[in-house]
C-alpha cells in the first residue's frame, strides 16, 4: 500500500512505523458539509438516515479543523489519490450522486 503525505503531496515507498492515538476513530460517511472562514475549514463527517416525519435527516458523526493551507494540501492528497483509484478501478460518475441528491431534496420539498 501506497503512504501519501498530504503535506507535501509526495508518494512514499514502503509501510511507514504508524501509532494509534486512544482517540482513534472510524465512522460510516455518506454526506459531507465543509464551512470556511477566514481562519480555518471545518468539514463536518455526516450520513443520511431514514428519514423522519417525511423529512431528511443528516446524523453528523463528528467534525474535523484545520488550517485552510492543510485543506489545500489535503485537497491535493485526495485528488491524487482519487486518480490512482481511478486508474485502477474505473471512473467514478459524481453526477450519479448528485443526480441522487436532487432526488432526495425534491421528494422532501412540500409540493404547493
Amino acid at each position: 500500500m501506497e503512504f501519501m503525505s498530504t503535506l507535501g503531496n509526495v508518494l512514499i515507498s514502503g509501510n511507514p512505523q504508524r501509532t494509534d492515538s486512544p482517540e482513534k476513530f472510524s465512522v460510516y460517511c455518506n454526506a459531507t458539509e465543509v464551512l470556511i472562514s477566514p481562519w480555518d475549514v471545518r468539514i463536518n463527517f455526516m450520513e443520511n438516515i431514514p428519514p423522519i416525519e417525511g423529512v431528511p435527516v443528516l446524523l453528523v458523526h463528528g467534525s474535523i479543523v484545520m488550517s485552510a493551507i492543510h485543506a489545500k494540501a489535503l485537497l491535493k492528497g485526495l485528488e491524487k489519490s482519487i486518480s490512482i483509484y481511478e486508474e485502477k478501478f474505473g471512473d467514478l460518475d459524481v453526477q450519479r450522486v448528485e443526480d441522487f441528491q436532487k432526488a432526495m431534496l425534491s421528494e422532501s420539498t412540500p409540493q404547493t
